[in-house]
């Protein structure tokens, strides 16, 4: 098994990345993000990772707030 982060700021907005490799080849990746975040730059967070194919759900689970609060900041 193999694990490897990647931590940065960008935006104002600190964030880990967590990759990790399972013995079956199966690669997990778990993210977190600073909660302290000012509406704005939680909003642009949110529309960035929908950019990038993450689900509302796991954007949802990402900074502890509902789906549909995710979905609310999507339309904004």
């Amino acid at each position: 098994m193999g694990i490897t982060s990647v931590i940065g700021n960008r935006d104002g907005v600190q964030y880990t990345t967590t990759l990790t490799k399972h013995t079956n080849d199966f690669v997990q990746t778990t993210s977190q993000f600073a909660t302290n975040l000012g509406k704005e730059a939680l909003i642009a967070q949110i529309k960035e990772l929908r950019r990038q194919g993450f689900k509302q759900q796991k954007i949802a689970d990402m900074f502890n707030i509902s789906q549909a609060t995710v979905s609310k900041y999507l339309r904004m």
